[in-house]
Formats: structure tokens, sequence, C-alpha cells
């Protein structure tokens, strides 16, 4: 498992957020994991990895409710079946268009994301 860790997210909301990106190069799983400091993952993707249920392998977890954080998101799961066979770097981009973030560094692939 290839992973990037604890990557921060600036906001103006003052609270401390970071983002995980894991790439596995035996199986082409990826997962992008968005958490607040102090509380827990706040949103999660993950792409071709394991099925979760009708929503398949490639799926978003978000909140849902004010006690979806200490559920694990387990909850309101997502299909997301069009991210399938996409790059991680793709994904990676897709996932910050849609959270509004701005990426201001490089992003170095790994081999076969």
């Amino acid at each position: 498992m290839l992973t990037a860790d604890r990557i921060p997210i600036q906001n103006n909301q003052g609270v401390t957020l970071w983002m995980n990106i894991n790439f596995n190069p035996e199986t082409g799983a990826k997962g992008l994991n968005v958490t607040l400091a102090g509380e827990g993952p706040i949103c999660r993707l993950d792409v071709d990895g394991s099925c979760h249920g009708d929503a398949g392998r490639s799926h978003k977890h978000s909140v849902q409710d004010e006690n979806s954080i200490r559920r694990g998101l387990r909850e309101g799961v997502i299909p997301r079946a069009d991210l399938s066979g996409k790059s991680l770097k793709e994904i990676f981009s897709d996932f910050c268009a849609a959270a509004n973030i701005i990426h201001y560094g490089s992003f170095e692939e790994p081999d076969h994301a």
C-alpha cells in the first residue's frame, strides 16, 4: 500500500482538516479520506476497492447526520461506478474539484495508478 498521510487542507473555517491518499498497486484500489481533527473522517472515496454492498467497488462515504462521524460513515454510501478505472491523479482532481479544494502543489502519480 502506498500512502500520503495527513496532507493539510487549509480553509477559512478555522478547522483542522487533512487528507490521506491510498493506492494499492497489487489490486488497483484507490482511496481518498478527509478527516476533521478531533472528530474523525468526514468524507471517504473508495475506487476499484472492496465491494461495499449495493454501492459496489467504487463509492463515496460522507456525513449524513450528527452521528455519522461516530458511526464511521457507514450509512448513506453512494455508488460512484463512474470513477472505476480512472487513474489516481484523475480521481484526486475530480475529488478536489467537487470539494472546492484548490491544489497548488504537484501530484506525483505512482506507477500503475
